[in-house]
């Protein structure tokens, strides 16, 4: 999910530890856990002087200290559901991160880094004997679940 989030929070922005308590009130987490990181940045771009928005260009000298840098990119689920491990960033097309690396590169043509991730079912056994659990979360016939891996 391309969530849009900053650093900050704003008049006009949305923060990132105000999306994590909004999606953390509707019974959801995300890749990122309870409290995410603002360092871990999805985005690393900058505007030129040959692109719209003038106002928003900078030199290349000041590329990465005044260029855009935020988590805005999220793997939401339910906490109930699921689980996550092994949460990566990719900005390079190698399954690595070069933090402070502005793109989008002529070998990484997004302007957002691939964010993947180790989904795991929350085994739970049911009192109820029918199937279902209380709140609704999978129930698992055996006792170990096989992990899914998903990028966005």
């Amino acid at each position: 999910l391309d969530a849009n989030t900053y650093r900050e929070a704003s008049a006009q922005r949305h923060g990132v530890h105000q999306f994590s308590e909004w999606i953390t009130s509707k019974g959801m987490t995300s890749c990122w856990g309870e409290e995410p990181d603002p360092a871990n940045t999805t985005t690393c771009n900058a505007r030129t002087f040959l692109q719209p928005q003038l106002n928003k260009a900078v030199r290349l000298s000041e590329q990465v200290t005044k260029g855009e840098q935020n988590l805005k990119d999220w793997i939401v689920f339910y906490a109930s559901q699921l689980t996550a491990s092994n949460t990566n960033r990719d900005n390079t097309g190698r399954v690595r991160y070069v933090q402070e690396m502005v793109y989008p590169t002529l070998v990484f043509p997004s302007d957002h880094a691939v964010v993947s991730t180790t989904l795991s079912p929350v085994v739970k056994k049911s009192s109820r004997g029918d199937g279902e659990s209380e709140d609704g979360s999978f129930l698992i016939a055996t006792s170990t679940a096989s992990p899914v891996t998903v990028a966005r």
